[in-house]
Protein backbone atom coordinates (compact mmCIF):
# COMPACT_ATOMS: atom_id res chain seq x y z
CA UNK A 1 0.00 0.00 0.00
CA UNK A 2 1.02 3.64 -0.33
CA UNK A 3 3.13 4.49 2.68
CA UNK A 4 1.35 7.83 3.20
CA UNK A 5 -2.02 6.07 3.62
CA UNK A 6 -0.87 3.29 5.93
CA UNK A 7 0.41 3.72 9.47
CA UNK A 8 1.70 0.73 11.42
CA UNK A 9 1.64 0.66 15.22
CA UNK A 10 2.75 -2.03 17.68
CA UNK A 11 1.30 -3.08 21.03
CA UNK A 12 3.30 -5.57 23.10
CA UNK A 13 1.79 -7.62 25.93
CA UNK A 14 4.07 -8.64 28.77
CA UNK A 15 4.17 -11.95 30.63
CA UNK A 16 0.87 -13.44 31.74
CA UNK A 17 0.55 -15.68 34.78
CA UNK A 18 0.13 -18.69 32.50
CA UNK A 19 3.37 -17.74 30.69
CA UNK A 20 5.29 -17.55 33.98
CA UNK A 21 3.94 -20.95 35.04
CA UNK A 22 5.36 -22.36 31.81
CA UNK A 23 8.79 -20.91 32.63
CA UNK A 24 8.63 -18.06 30.11
CA UNK A 25 10.82 -14.97 30.33
CA UNK A 26 10.47 -11.51 28.77
CA UNK A 27 12.95 -11.70 25.89
CA UNK A 28 11.76 -8.91 23.59
CA UNK A 29 14.27 -6.11 22.96
CA UNK A 30 12.34 -2.86 22.55
CA UNK A 31 13.38 0.73 21.93
CA UNK A 32 11.42 3.97 21.55
CA UNK A 33 10.34 3.33 17.95
CA UNK A 34 10.55 -0.41 17.40
CA UNK A 35 11.77 -3.92 18.17
CA UNK A 36 15.10 -5.61 17.55
CA UNK A 37 14.86 -9.36 17.00
CA UNK A 38 17.11 -11.93 15.32
CA UNK A 39 19.49 -9.09 14.37
CA UNK A 40 16.69 -7.29 12.53
CA UNK A 41 15.15 -3.90 13.34
CA UNK A 42 11.38 -3.43 13.02
CA UNK A 43 10.17 0.18 13.09
CA UNK A 44 6.68 1.49 13.90
CA UNK A 45 4.83 4.79 14.02
CA UNK A 46 4.44 4.08 17.75
CA UNK A 47 5.15 1.17 20.08
CA UNK A 48 3.80 0.56 23.61
CA UNK A 49 3.94 -2.25 26.12
CA UNK A 50 1.09 -3.24 28.47
CA UNK A 51 -0.75 0.01 27.81
CA UNK A 52 -3.07 1.45 25.20
CA UNK A 53 -1.82 3.31 22.14
CA UNK A 54 -1.99 7.10 21.92
CA UNK A 55 -3.23 7.62 18.39
CA UNK A 56 -3.43 10.88 16.46
CA UNK A 57 -6.22 13.05 17.92
CA UNK A 58 -6.72 15.06 14.73
CA UNK A 59 -10.23 14.74 13.30
CA UNK A 60 -10.24 13.93 9.56
CA UNK A 61 -13.56 13.80 7.74
CA UNK A 62 -12.75 10.88 5.45
CA UNK A 63 -12.97 7.11 5.64
CA UNK A 64 -10.59 5.56 8.14
CA UNK A 65 -9.83 1.99 9.16
CA UNK A 66 -8.27 0.73 12.38
CA UNK A 67 -7.25 -2.94 12.07
CA UNK A 68 -5.73 -5.12 14.80
CA UNK A 69 -3.40 -7.83 13.51
CA UNK A 70 -1.38 -10.54 15.23
CA UNK A 71 -1.26 -14.15 16.39
CA UNK A 72 -4.23 -15.75 18.14
CA UNK A 73 -4.72 -14.26 21.65
CA UNK A 74 -1.92 -11.70 21.31
CA UNK A 75 -3.95 -8.84 22.77
CA UNK A 76 -5.74 -7.63 19.63
CA UNK A 77 -9.16 -7.47 21.28
CA UNK A 78 -7.68 -5.79 24.37
CA UNK A 79 -6.12 -3.10 22.19
CA UNK A 80 -9.40 -2.53 20.38
CA UNK A 81 -12.21 -3.00 22.92
CA UNK A 82 -10.96 -2.59 26.47
CA UNK A 83 -11.06 0.59 28.55
CA UNK A 84 -9.26 3.46 26.79
CA UNK A 85 -8.78 1.20 23.78
CA UNK A 86 -8.93 2.27 20.15
CA UNK A 87 -12.70 2.06 19.81
CA UNK A 88 -13.30 4.17 22.90
CA UNK A 89 -10.66 6.84 22.21
CA UNK A 90 -11.30 7.34 18.51
CA UNK A 91 -15.07 7.03 18.84
CA UNK A 92 -15.30 9.58 21.64
CA UNK A 93 -13.04 12.00 19.76
CA UNK A 94 -15.20 11.96 16.64
CA UNK A 95 -18.60 11.84 18.35
CA UNK A 96 -17.72 14.85 20.52
CA UNK A 97 -16.55 16.69 17.41
CA UNK A 98 -19.73 15.96 15.41
CA UNK A 99 -22.45 16.93 17.90
CA UNK A 100 -24.69 18.47 15.24
CA UNK A 101 -24.53 15.47 12.89
CA UNK A 102 -26.45 12.20 12.95
CA UNK A 103 -24.15 9.37 13.98
CA UNK A 104 -25.00 5.67 13.72
CA UNK A 105 -23.20 2.46 14.55
CA UNK A 106 -23.42 -1.13 13.27
CA UNK A 107 -21.50 -4.29 14.20
CA UNK A 108 -20.91 -7.48 12.23
CA UNK A 109 -19.09 -10.76 12.74
CA UNK A 110 -17.82 -12.71 9.72
CA UNK A 111 -18.58 -16.34 10.54
CA UNK A 112 -17.12 -18.38 7.74
CA UNK A 113 -19.07 -17.47 4.60
CA UNK A 114 -21.77 -15.62 6.53
CA UNK A 115 -21.99 -12.05 7.81
CA UNK A 116 -23.90 -11.82 11.09
CA UNK A 117 -25.43 -8.60 12.43
CA UNK A 118 -24.39 -8.59 16.09
CA UNK A 119 -27.30 -6.37 17.14
CA UNK A 120 -29.98 -8.87 16.11
CA UNK A 121 -28.00 -12.06 15.30
CA UNK A 122 -29.43 -12.13 11.76
CA UNK A 123 -27.50 -12.97 8.61
CA UNK A 124 -27.00 -10.03 6.22
CA UNK A 125 -25.62 -9.72 2.70
CA UNK A 126 -22.67 -7.55 1.74
CA UNK A 127 -23.30 -4.64 -0.63
CA UNK A 128 -20.19 -4.17 -2.73
CA UNK A 129 -19.46 -0.53 -3.58
CA UNK A 130 -16.64 2.03 -3.68
CA UNK A 131 -17.77 3.46 -0.32
CA UNK A 132 -17.35 2.21 3.24
CA UNK A 133 -18.74 -1.29 3.76
CA UNK A 134 -22.48 -1.81 4.01
CA UNK A 135 -24.93 -4.71 4.09
CA UNK A 136 -28.57 -5.23 3.18
CA UNK A 137 -30.93 -5.00 6.18
CA UNK A 138 -28.05 -4.18 8.52
CA UNK A 139 -29.30 -2.71 11.79
CA UNK A 140 -27.92 0.76 12.48
CA UNK A 141 -28.25 2.27 15.95
CA UNK A 142 -28.30 6.06 16.27
CA UNK A 143 -25.79 7.42 18.80
CA UNK A 144 -26.63 10.52 20.86
CA UNK A 145 -23.55 10.73 23.08
CA UNK A 146 -20.35 8.93 24.05
CA UNK A 147 -21.88 7.12 27.03
CA UNK A 148 -24.50 5.56 24.78
CA UNK A 149 -21.78 4.73 22.26
CA UNK A 150 -19.85 2.61 24.77
CA UNK A 151 -23.05 0.98 26.01
CA UNK A 152 -24.12 -0.02 22.49
CA UNK A 153 -20.64 -1.37 21.70
CA UNK A 154 -20.74 -3.55 24.82
CA UNK A 155 -24.21 -4.86 23.95
CA UNK A 156 -23.11 -5.91 20.49
CA UNK A 157 -19.89 -7.43 21.79
CA UNK A 158 -21.85 -9.77 24.09
CA UNK A 159 -23.01 -11.63 20.96
CA UNK A 160 -19.48 -12.25 19.71
CA UNK A 161 -18.33 -15.87 19.35
CA UNK A 162 -15.56 -16.93 21.74
CA UNK A 163 -13.68 -20.11 22.59
CA UNK A 164 -10.76 -21.25 24.74
CA UNK A 165 -7.53 -19.55 23.64
CA UNK A 166 -3.84 -20.32 24.00
CA UNK A 167 -2.60 -17.15 25.70
CA UNK A 168 -5.90 -16.09 27.29
CA UNK A 169 -8.76 -18.03 28.84
CA UNK A 170 -11.03 -16.83 26.04
CA UNK A 171 -10.17 -16.05 22.46
CA UNK A 172 -12.37 -14.57 19.74
CA UNK A 173 -13.25 -16.96 16.93
CA UNK A 174 -14.27 -14.75 14.00
CA UNK A 175 -13.32 -11.31 12.63
CA UNK A 176 -15.48 -8.45 13.88
CA UNK A 177 -16.13 -5.07 12.27
CA UNK A 178 -17.61 -1.97 13.91
CA UNK A 179 -18.71 0.88 11.66
CA UNK A 180 -19.19 4.38 13.06
CA UNK A 181 -21.09 6.24 10.33
CA UNK A 182 -21.12 10.06 10.09
CA UNK A 183 -22.99 10.22 6.77
CA UNK A 184 -20.34 11.65 4.47
CA UNK A 185 -17.60 9.43 5.89
CA UNK A 186 -17.19 6.49 8.28
CA UNK A 187 -14.68 4.99 10.69
CA UNK A 188 -14.31 1.22 10.67
CA UNK A 189 -12.75 -0.79 13.50
CA UNK A 190 -11.63 -4.32 12.56
CA UNK A 191 -10.60 -6.98 15.07
CA UNK A 192 -9.03 -9.77 13.01
CA UNK A 193 -8.53 -13.34 14.19
CA UNK A 194 -4.94 -14.58 14.41
CA UNK A 195 -3.65 -17.66 12.65
CA UNK A 196 -4.08 -20.93 14.53
CA UNK A 197 -2.81 -24.49 14.36
CA UNK A 198 -5.34 -27.30 13.90
CA UNK A 199 -4.44 -29.67 16.74
CA UNK A 200 -6.90 -32.26 18.12
CA UNK A 201 -9.96 -30.29 17.03
CA UNK A 202 -13.42 -31.16 15.76
CA UNK A 203 -14.25 -30.99 12.02
CA UNK A 204 -16.25 -27.78 12.61
CA UNK A 205 -13.40 -26.05 14.41
CA UNK A 206 -10.99 -27.30 11.74
CA UNK A 207 -13.22 -25.64 9.13
CA UNK A 208 -13.24 -22.37 11.12
CA UNK A 209 -9.46 -22.38 11.54
CA UNK A 210 -8.93 -23.07 7.84
CA UNK A 211 -11.23 -20.20 6.85
CA UNK A 212 -9.60 -17.71 9.23
CA UNK A 213 -6.05 -18.70 8.26
CA UNK A 214 -6.90 -18.34 4.56
CA UNK A 215 -8.46 -14.92 5.16
CA UNK A 216 -5.43 -13.73 7.12
CA UNK A 217 -3.01 -14.92 4.43
CA UNK A 218 -5.08 -13.10 1.83
CA UNK A 219 -4.95 -9.85 3.81
CA UNK A 220 -1.19 -10.16 4.29
CA UNK A 221 -0.80 -10.59 0.52
CA UNK A 222 -3.02 -7.56 -0.15
CA UNK A 223 -1.11 -5.35 2.27
CA UNK A 224 2.15 -6.19 0.53
CA UNK A 225 0.79 -5.40 -2.95
CA UNK A 226 1.78 -1.90 -4.07
CA UNK A 227 -0.53 -1.54 -7.06
CA UNK A 228 -4.07 -0.49 -6.08
CA UNK A 229 -5.81 -2.28 -8.95
CA UNK A 230 -4.08 -5.55 -8.08
CA UNK A 231 -4.91 -5.11 -4.38
CA UNK A 232 -8.60 -4.63 -5.08
CA UNK A 233 -8.68 -7.68 -7.36
CA UNK A 234 -7.11 -9.78 -4.60
CA UNK A 235 -9.86 -8.65 -2.22
CA UNK A 236 -12.42 -10.66 -4.20
CA UNK A 237 -10.89 -13.97 -3.12
CA UNK A 238 -12.30 -14.08 0.41
CA UNK A 239 -15.34 -12.71 2.27
CA UNK A 240 -13.20 -11.03 4.95
CA UNK A 241 -11.10 -9.18 2.40
CA UNK A 242 -14.26 -8.24 0.48
CA UNK A 243 -15.66 -6.57 3.61
CA UNK A 244 -12.33 -4.77 4.17
CA UNK A 245 -11.87 -3.92 0.48
CA UNK A 246 -12.17 -0.14 0.87
CA UNK A 247 -9.46 -0.16 3.56
CA UNK A 248 -7.02 -1.03 0.79
CA UNK A 249 -7.83 1.88 -1.54
CA UNK A 250 -5.26 4.64 -1.94
CA UNK A 251 -7.86 7.16 -0.79
CA UNK A 252 -8.46 5.49 2.60
CA UNK A 253 -6.53 6.15 5.79
CA UNK A 254 -5.62 2.76 7.23
CA UNK A 255 -4.06 2.15 10.64
CA UNK A 256 -2.63 -1.32 11.30
CA UNK A 257 -2.12 -2.21 14.98
CA UNK A 258 0.33 -5.12 15.25
CA UNK A 259 -0.04 -7.07 18.51
CA UNK A 260 2.71 -9.37 19.81
CA UNK A 261 3.79 -11.08 23.04
CA UNK A 262 7.05 -10.40 24.86
CA UNK A 263 7.22 -14.00 26.14
CA UNK A 264 10.06 -16.08 24.70
CA UNK A 265 7.78 -19.11 24.33
CA UNK A 266 6.02 -17.22 21.50
CA UNK A 267 9.25 -15.98 19.92
CA UNK A 268 8.71 -17.82 16.62
CA UNK A 269 5.17 -16.46 16.27
CA UNK A 270 6.29 -12.92 17.11
CA UNK A 271 9.16 -13.02 14.61
CA UNK A 272 6.84 -14.36 11.89
CA UNK A 273 4.41 -11.49 12.43
CA UNK A 274 7.18 -8.89 12.43
CA UNK A 275 8.61 -10.27 9.20
CA UNK A 276 5.18 -10.10 7.58
CA UNK A 277 4.81 -6.38 8.26
CA UNK A 278 8.46 -5.47 7.58
CA UNK A 279 7.78 -4.82 3.90
CA UNK A 280 4.81 -2.48 4.49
Amino acid sequence: MKQNNLKVYCRVIGLKESDIQRGAIDSLEMNEDGIKMMNQDFKFSQIVKDQQLELNNEVKEQDQWFITYGECSSGKTTAMFRENGIIQKIGELYINNQKEKDVSICMIEIRGNQIIDLFNQQQVKLIESNESFNCQNLKKVTIQNTDQYIQIINQGYQNRTQQNGRMNNLSTTYPLVVKLDFGNYAIQFVDLVGSQKALNCTPQILKEISFNNTALSQIECILNTKNETQRLLLCNGNLVSKVLKNAFRNSSLTNLIVCVSAANIYEKETFRILQKIQRL
